[in-house]
């Protein structure tokens, strides 16, 4: 996300969010990493379907995409 602004208020403002963005992908890793750690798929919905995903498949997906950020 890039927006351009001079105010304190909003530099905070961004600041918080990039801060709450981290923390949401720090959990998900987490999960992600537990599901693998306990052999637990990861469910999801494709084309209106219930499917199952294998966690270490979706870990490492998630990991190379945090990487790149």
């Amino acid at each position: 996300m890039t927006i351009k602004s001079n105010s304190k208020e909003d530099k905070e403002h961004l600041e918080y969010i990039e801060k709450a963005q981290k923390a949401a992908e720090n959990g998900r890793l987490r999960a992600l990493k537990l599901h693998k750690a306990f052999g637990v798929p990861i469910v999801t919905e494709k084309d209106g379907k219930v499917v199952k995903i294998p966690a270490d498949e979706k870990l490492a997906e998630a990991e190379a995409a945090y990487t790149k950020s």
